[in-house]
């Protein structure tokens, strides 16, 4: 019989409480947001991925599309930093005991920490990312996620 996976309880109920209209999609487990946007149907510029970063003395979600890089001298730039640098693994484990490491959802006000968008996520109708696990992805309209995250846009990435 078929292992059958599921969100995190405290981010279906982080979406439920709040009448979120939101799908999961299960998928093959994978560990990169290309091949999640590809086994869940999704255009890489649909399919949002979280990066975590530590910019001084603060941990941030920075959201972007999976077919796009960071461009670090201008995201220390926008956010008017001294030092970008990539949370460490035992950093996000801290941070999200709920989920498992690399697939965090996009939701700073869950996790208490600010989202960094990238402006071209905004262009999307439905964005799709990780749910907590890397076998289920989450699908919502782009409007609900904006409600949810707050996010402050930048111009930070690059092919």
């Amino acid at each position: 019989m078929p292992v059958l996976y599921d969100i995190p309880q405290t981010i279906r109920a982080f979406l439920d409480q709040r009448g979120i209209h939101y799908q999961v999609i299960p998928h093959s487990r994978d560990f990169s947001a290309q091949h999640t946007a590809h086994d869940t149907f999704t255009p890489g510029r649909s399919f949002a991925k979280t990066v975590m970063i530590c910019a001084d003395n603060y941990y941030a979600m920075v959201v972007l599309p999976a077919n796009r890089t960071i461009d670090f001298d201008q995201l220390r730039a926008g956010l008017g930093a001294v030092e970008v640098s990539l949370a460490t693994e035992s950093e996000i484990a801290e941070l999200f005991p709920d989920c498992e490491v690399g697939a965090e959802p996009p939701f700073g006000s869950l996790y208490d920490m600010p989202v960094i968008v990238s402006h071209e996520l905004p262009h999307q109708e439905v964005i799709t990312f990780n749910g907590g696990n890397h076998e289920d992805a989450i699908r919502m309209s782009y409007f609900e996620f904006e409600r949810l995250a707050d996010p402050i846009y930048l111009d930070f990435t690059h092919p």
